[in-house]
């Protein structure tokens, strides 16, 4: 009984599918028109929309860390950064000397939705006095903020590193592909850290970084839209 009513249901989900399918085709074009888009698909339109760095335009590729925020960015009421992408910790000159605080850390730490001099590396920099350097990213993981921490030592000196972990950081870290964007990862082989993705491949929607099926639909604006 439960087979004939299987056959029967596959059957009427068929006759469905294949009188959608015209209009699936008929639809297509239409709305490519409507849109602006090109008649003959070349873009993989679901990539074209989770790509973080077509959406975050204030970051940048990285081959280290997969992204970091833009260096020397002037944008007053926004994100205004300094050489190597370290945000501000507000309006004016910040030299960048050896000896100050390097900060590291995710969307938190980067002062997320909060003006350059509001960010807690802003704060702290007032409260005791000392340089500050805010090396934090939005989106990132704890491999990536060590690895930013790391990256940066030899090159702005500080006299200490502080690394801001939430819990989702160490989630993140267990990912190649987070966001829309490439990261590295790492493994534990006899008992030691392997490096992987490294140089960071750019995001450019490849059916590994989709999966099969957005990979293949994702060129149809009707199926993205």
């Amino acid at each position: 009984m439960n087979g004939n009513r299987w056959i029967r249901w596959s059957l009427r989900a068929g006759l469905i599918l294949a009188s959608l399918g015209p209009c699936f085709v008929a639809l297509e074009p239409a709305l490519r028109v409507v849109s602006g888009e090109p008649l003959i698909p070349s873009e993989n339109l679901i990539a074209r929309r989770v790509a973080l760095l077509r959406v975050h335009v204030m970051n940048e590729h990285d081959p280290l860390l997969g992204w970091v925020l833009k260096p020397n960015m002037d944008n007053p009421g926004g994100v205004s950064t300094l050489a190597h992408g370290i945000r501000r910790n507000g309006p004016g000159a910040q030299p960048i000397d050896d000896g100050a605080i390097l900060t590291s850390g995710d969307s938190f730490t980067a002062g997320s939705e909060v003006l350059d001099h509001e960010s807690w590396p802003a704060y702290l920099q007032q409260r005791l006095g000392i340089p500050t350097l805010n090396a934090g990213t939005g989106g990132w993981g704890s491999d990536q903020i060590v690895l930013r921490a790391e990256q940066l030592l030899p090159v702005v000196r500080p006299s200490m590193v502080v690394v801001s972990f939430l819990a989702d950081d160490i989630e993140r870290s267990r990912y190649r592909i987070y966001g829309g964007g490439n990261k590295p990862y790492f493994t534990v082989v006899d008992g030691e850290l392997v490096h992987h993705n490294y140089p960071v491949p750019p995001f450019s929607g490849r059916s590994d970084e989709l999966g099969s099926a957005r990979s293949i639909l994702g060129h149809s604006l009707l199926v993205s839209w």
